[in-house]
This record gives C-alpha cells, sequence and structure tokens, in this order.
C-alpha cells in the first residue's frame, strides 16, 4: 500500500509490510560553505554555518501572469546565545560585483510546517514551503531532490539539537531528510573540512561557578601552604600580602620607569597636552577681551537709546504743544479779509469793527500767555 497520512496531523506513516524508502545520496559542497561563511565573520558573537544549499525563491513579474525564478542561498547556522545555542536560516544573495549579503533570517523555533512540493510553479523542479510564525510561508525551489532533503534533514537535525520543538512534517518522511543530512556529514567529511559540529549541550552557570570556587579554594589554600601561614595567624597572613602588594606595586612602577623610550614617549605627550593648554588659555583671553569690549558696546548702546527714547518724548510733547498754539493762532477767513482788505466806510464799519476786536483779543491771549 502507499504512503497514508496520520489522522490530525501532517506526519507522514507507512504500514509495516514497506520497506522503508533509501535516502537520496547528497554532497556537501564544501567551496559553497566557505563563501557562506564569510558573511559571518564580521559578526560580534561566533556564529558557525553547518549547511549551505544553493536554491531560488519564486517571483511574480508585474503585468503579467508568468513567473520567474532568482538564485539564493540558503543557509542553516548555529549561534551562542546565553551560554545556548541558537539555530537560523537564512538567504544569502550572491552577486558579481558585491560581496555575499544576508537578505532574510529567521529562528528556526519560528518554523511551524514543512512541506515537500513535487514541481514549482515555474519549472518542474522540486520545492519547500516553511510556514513561520509571524511572516507567513516562504517558498524555495532546489535543483535536486537530493540537496532539498539534506535541507530538510539539517533543519530538522539542528532544531532537534537546540530547541526540540515539534515541526509538523507534510509529504516527505522526516526520517529519510534526516538520513540523508547525516550520510552528507560523514565523520570523513568533518575532519576533512578542519572543524566539528559544535556541542549544544553545555553545562549549566551553576555547576560552572561552583567548579570556578573550588578552584579558587585550592588555589588559596596551596598559596598558605607555601607560604608557611596557618588560618589562624590571618592577621600574620594579611600583613604579609600587604607587604607582597606593596613589593608588586614598586616592581611594576620601576619596570614602567626603566623603560625610557615609554617614558620620554609618555613625557613628550604630556609636553604637548600642556602646550595646547597654552594655546587654549591664550584663546581664551582673547575671547575675553573681546567680551568685554562687547559688554562696554552693549552699555553704550544701552544709554544711547535711553537717551533717544527721553530726546523722542520730549518732541511728541513740543509738537503738541505747537499744534495747540497753530490753533489759538489761526484766524478765519472773514476776519483776516476785513482785516487785510477792507476799506472803513459806512457800509463794513461793523465787519471791520468785528474783525479789530477778534484780532484784540488773540493779541491779549498771547500777552497773558507770555505773563504766565
Amino acid at each position: 500500500e502507499g504512503p497514508a497520512r496520520a489522522h490530525g496531523s501532517g506526519r507522514m506513516v507507512r504500514s509495516a509490510a514497506v520497506p522503508e524508502p533509501s535516502a537520496p545520496s547528497y554532497t556537501l559542497n564544501e567551496e559553497l560553505l566557505e563563501k557562506v561563511r564569510v558573511c559571518f565573520r564580521d559578526s560580534k558573537s561566533t556564529t558557525q554555518v553547518v549547511g549551505a544549499f544553493r536554491c531560488y525563491t519564486i517571483t511574480h513579474k508585474q503585468f503579467s501572469n508568468k513567473w520567474s525564478l532568482k538564485a539564493k542561498v540558503l543557509c542553516v547556522s548555529l549561534k551562542r546565545e546565553n551560554n545556548a545555542f541558537k539555530c537560523r536560516i537564512s538567504t544569502i544573495k550572491f552577486s558579481a560585483n558585491e560581496p555575499p549579503q544576508i537578505r532574510e533570517s529567521w529562528k528556526v523555533k519560528q518554523i511551524t510546517s514543512l512541506r515537500e512540493l513535487s514541481k514549482a510553479k515555474t519549472d518542474y523542479k522540486p520545492q519547500v514551503n516553511i510556514a513561520i510564525s509571524g511572516s507567513g510561508t516562504e517558498s524555495f525551489v532546489f535543483d535536486t531532490a537530493s540537496e532539498r532533503s539534506a535541507f530538510l534533514g539539517c533543519v530538522l537535525v539542528y532544531n532537534q539539537r537546540t530547541y526540540n520543538k515539534k515541526i509538523e512534517c507534510q509529504d516527505f518522511e522526516p526520517a529519510v531528510a534526516r538520513r540523508t543530512w547525516a550520510e552528507a556529514t560523514s565523520e570523513t567529511d568533518a575532519s576533512a573540512n578542519g572543524a566539528e559540529e559544535p556541542t549544544v549541550a553545555e553545562a549549566s552557570p551553576d555547576s560552572k561557578k561552583e567548579e570556578e570556587d573550588a578552584r579558587d579554594l585550592n588555589l588559596l589554600e596551596a598559596y598558605i601552604r607555601d607560604s608557611g601561614f596557618s588560618l589562624s595567624d590571618l592577621g600574620g597572613l594579611e600583613h604579609h600580602l600587604q607587604s607582597r602588594l606593596h613589593d608588586l606595586d614598586s616592581d611594576n612602577i620601576h619596570a614602567i620607569l626603566s623603560n625610557v623610550e615609554e617614558v620620554d614617549g609618555v613625557v613628550g605627550r604630556v609636553n604637548d597636552t600642556l602646550e595646547y593648554v597654552d594655546d587654549l588659555e591664550e584663546w581664551l583671553s582673547v575671547f575675553n577681551a573681546k567680551l568685554t569690549h562687547m559688554r562696554i558696546d552693549i552699555s553704550t548702546i544701552e544709554e544711547r537709546n535711553n537717551a533717544l527714547e527721553t530726546k523722542s518724548d520730549n518732541n511728541s510733547a513740543l509738537l503738541l504743544e505747537l499744534q495747540r498754539l497753530q490753533g489759538a493762532l489761526v484766524l478765519d477767513d472773514v476776519t483776516l479779509q476785513n482785516i487785510i482788505i477792507t476799506n472803513f466806510n459806512e457800509s463794513n464799519l461793523e465787519l471791520a469793527v468785528g474783525a479789530a476786536r477778534r484780532l484784540h483779543g488773540l493779541l491779549c491771549t498771547l500777552e497773558a500767555a507770555e505773563a504766565g
């Protein structure tokens, strides 16, 4: 009978009568592995690339229903974080004129399922769909089924070693994929590569601290025994340690001063620094003088502004008084005409008398203002 899917899961189950399929043969591409390792050499923490696989990503062409493949490299790497290893898969882009670049990266613990497809949308090539929590589904196309199987086995093996998280496997046998990867990474290949896979199981921090404390205690007991003191004579031991510390400080100072070249270098740098300090003091004195002159100029400008403001107020008051005086001195046109051109005859005698009286009143007003 053919393979049957287990109810409620993506695992493949087979009848006991059907033999296990043989794992496809795959050989690690050591040259590709070395190229991929270059991308991680500048990272602060140690990252070891354990697998690199040539693949393609599927892209949809704009304004058409056609698909295209873009060449990439899928790599599986281990990175030490907090005394443990974290496993990641990353896509790397290679170009002719630029160094390889990491384009995308996901933690293996984010993977929820792996699925094999018999052919890609663009060609009759094996494809893998990776469901990643928070990112959706990523699709990758491989040239051969063996390389696809080795990639799946690599992911499953290092997931078990680091996170031991359950990943749903659809339409492929996990055991076959693991066996493909195990055969590709035989001991002979590992020794030829000159690197061993990192041991994921690490000692706990508590056990390491206990070992360090025990080692320090043994060193202290050995020093006390060699120095001739006992734990009952802690005062003498402290005095001995203080004297030893003083001797070490003296030796350090002597060693520093005995190195003529280093001392001359330090003295030279100190002299250069003092010269810079002197120049800085001169500049500060110059700036201080300029600031003093600026303060004097500002004070002078303020005084001039105050004087101008007072003068402006006085001019305004004078203008107002002159306007009032002008209003007092103005005679109407009829009065002026009677005074200037009127003949003194009986017909216009009354007008002439009225004009004379108004002129007399104006003169009296001016005399009263002068007297006041």
